[in-house]
């Protein structure tokens, strides 16, 4: 990953292809691992206000029957949202343009890409008109972390680690890519209105202008295809 990392920085600032030095790879190593705890960081601010998740912590005066109940309500809200919490309303998926609408996206997208203090990472986004579904996957799979530390019922920290997420990580790049083949096939492409729209939504929520910014689980084929269908106006 850091390879690919120096090559795509090289390719884009024009530079001659060159070997990277040890310390810079561990540099872009630790940044990627650094960027990739923040965004989960974000993520676990917003849960519980966008799902509703109960720290036993927040409880007045608790009684072993409270929080027995709110632990079991957490628990069950893991596995009501591990596959819906993308939808506007993951009680309900078959709402028509939900897919992909939950607020948590854009907001995770607008703090950790072009809040302040992000360290310009707008500009990774200059000259494009759609989110790429990389940035969506990825965000995803911070939210699907961030929705595993409450599994037990209480809260506990999991690390948003590779090793542990590659494969959810990839699941959600896939579905999100054959999401935009089939939106192409429909009159209303529902997967580029959602790039267009996130990327144009988190630009306008920038303290600086986007203009200046713009410049400086698995799932079968047939179960995939029928939410696509059902999400679709």
């Amino acid at each position: 990953m850091a390879l690919n990392a120096w090559d795509s920085a090289c390719t884009k600032l024009e530079l001659d292809d060159e070997e990277p030095e040890l310390e810079q790879l561990r540099r872009i190593r630790d940044r990627i691992s650094q960027f990739r705890g923040q965004l989960k960081a974000h993520a676990r601010t917003c849960l519980p206000s966008a799902f509703g998740f109960v720290s036993i912590q927040t409880l007045r005066d608790p009684t072993p029957e409270q929080i027995a109940s709110t632990m079991a309500s957490n628990r069950q809200k893991v596995s009501d949202l591990k596959e819906t919490f993308w939808y506007t309303t993951p009680e309900n998926t078959k709402i028509p343009d939900s897919m992909y609408r939950n607020p948590i996206i854009q907001n995770l997208l607008n703090v950790h890409w072009f809040g302040d203090g992000t360290h310009n990472r707008a500009f990774y986004f200059s000259g494009l008109s759609l989110l790429p579904l990389i940035t969506i996957a990825l965000i995803l799979s911070a939210v699907a972390c961030a929705i595993d530390e409450w599994k037990t019922g209480r809260f506990m920290g999991v690390g948003f680690e590779r090793t542990h997420y590659a494969a959810r990580f990839n699941r959600f790049l896939k579905t999100l890519q054959q999401w935009k083949e089939f939106s192409a096939t429909q009159d209303h492409d529902l997967a580029t209105e959602l790039q267009t729209d996130l990327l144009r939504n988190a630009r306008a929520t920038m303290s600086s202008s986007p203009d200046s910014a713009s410049e400086d689980g698995d799932i079968d084929d047939a179960a995939r295809m029928a939410a696509f269908t059902a999400n679709q106006v």
